[in-house]
C-alpha cells in the first residue's frame, strides 16, 4: 500500500483502550493494527479511516433514517451503542456494536443497516471487500492511503473554459514526463500523480476539464513551488 505522506499520526493503545472500555466493545484486530500504524486518513479516496468514536452515532438513534423490524440487525435504540470506525466519502458509517459479530454498514442512501464480515489478512483487504459488497463493483487500482495531519495543504488551480489552455490530459502527461511520479492512478474521470518528495500528489479532474489540485505536506517543498509556478504558466488560476 502506497502511503502519500510520512507524517502519520498513529492512534495510541491508550486511546483505543479507553473507547473500548467505555463502549464495552473490542475493535476489530485488523482495524486496530491499521490505526496503530498509520492513524487517521483516507483510503483510496473513498473511506475515511477514523479513530473509534462512541459518541457520533448516538443522535442517529432518534432520526429514523433506517428501517427496523424483527429481522433487522439492530434496533433503532441500539444505534446509540454503536462505535463508529469511519465514514465513506458518501456519508455512510462503518461501525461495531457489542452484540453484533462483524462490522455494521449504516448507509446514507439506503434504509437497511447491514452486517459485513471482515475478509482478508489486512484492514485494506477488509475495506476492499466492503467496497465490493456495498457498491457491487471492484476497484483494481493500486492501494493508497492519505494520512491526515495539520500541515497538509490543498491548492486548487482553475483552467477557465473561455481561455486557451492545454487539455488536462495533456497537462498530466507533461507533468509525468517532467517529474517522474512514484505512482500513477488514472481513469476516464481523472489522474493522480503521486510524489514522495511532495508528500502528496497532483490531481487532474478530467470530468470537468477545469480543475487541477496540488496536495502536499507543507508549503516549504521545493517541488511544490516548482509545480505551482508551472500550473500558473500554463494558464491555471490559483483559487483563494
Amino acid at each position: 500500500m502506497y502511503i502519500t505522506s510520512q507524517r502519520c499520526t498513529p492512534v495510541t493503545e491508550e486511546m483505543l483502550a479507553e473507547v473500548e472500555r467505555t463502549a464495552q466493545v473490542r475493535s476489530p484486530e485488523l482495524y486496530r493494527q491499521f490505526v496503530l500504524a498509520y492513524g487517521e486518513g483516507t483510503y483510496r479516496n473513498w473511506m475515511n479511516v477514523q479513530r473509534p468514536d462512541d459518541e457520533v452515532l448516538k443522535p442517529f438513534a432518534e432520526y429514523g433514517l433506517w428501517e427496523h423490524d424483527a429481522d433487522s440487525t439492530i434496533t433503532e435504540a441500539q444505534i446509540a451503542d454503536c462505535v463508529s470506525l469511519g465514514t465513506s466519502t458518501n456519508g455512510d458509517f462503518l461501525a461495531v456494536h457489542p452484540d453484533v459479530e462483524g462490522l455494521l454498514w449504516l448507509p446514507r442512501h439506503d434504509d437497511q443497516i447491514r452486517v459485513v464480515q471482515p475478509v482478508g489478512e489486512t484492514y485494506a483487504d477488509v475495506l476492499d471487500a466492503i467496497y465490493t459488497q456495498v457498491y457491487q463493483q471492484s476497484d483494481d487500482a493500486l492501494r493508497w492511503f492519505e494520512p491526515w495531519h495539520e500541515a497538509r495543504t490543498h491548492v486548487f488551480y482553475l483552467f477557465l473554459r473561455n481561455q486557451p489552455h492545454p487539455p488536462l490530459t495533456q497537462l498530466s502527461q507533461t507533468a509525468r514526463e517532467r517529474w517522474q511520479p512514484d505512482l500513477i492512478i488514472e481513469d476516464e474521470y481523472g489522474c493522480k500523480l503521486f510524489y514522495r518528495a511532495l508528500g502528496g500528489y497532483l490531481r487532474f479532474n478530467y470530468a470537468n476539464e477545469t480543475e487541477v489540485a496540488l496536495i502536499a505536506d507543507c508549503d516549504v517543498s521545493p517541488l511544490k513551488a516548482e509545480m505551482e509556478s508551472w500550473l500558473s504558466d500554463t494558464g491555471g488560476q490559483r483559487m483563494k
